[in-house]
């Protein structure tokens, strides 16, 4: 008799712990594109976002100077030496 109920006891919590995952997994796909829509929504809207074919991005950077070697001295703890990239332009272009 314990033994049964037991048995009971388990397989009730193995199914509401299914059931529980199996509702969390509905809910993450909802939340995902309850997220994207919002982001849509404050760029203007999603015909917009779907109208943009070129993204333009400006900014700056820096790139490791390798002409001579890398680092200042020959010492493993060496700093690398680094050459400033103050106007960088980079595009991306898409066609449908």
């Amino acid at each position: 008799m314990k033994r049964t109920v037991g048995l009971a006891l388990t397989c009730l919590a193995i199914s509401a712990a299914a059931l529980t995952l199996y509702g969390l997994a509905r809910q993450q796909p909802q939340a995902a594109i309850r997220l994207i829509l919002g982001a849509a929504d404050a760029l203007g809207g999603r015909d917009r976002v779907l109208a943009v074919r070129t993204i333009v991005l400006d900014g700056y950077g820096e790139a490791a100077y390798q002409n001579g070697g890398g680092n200042i001295s020959a010492s493993p703890d060496a700093l690398q030496k680094w050459v400033s990239i103050p106007e960088l332009r980079s595009s991306l272009s898409m066609s449908r």
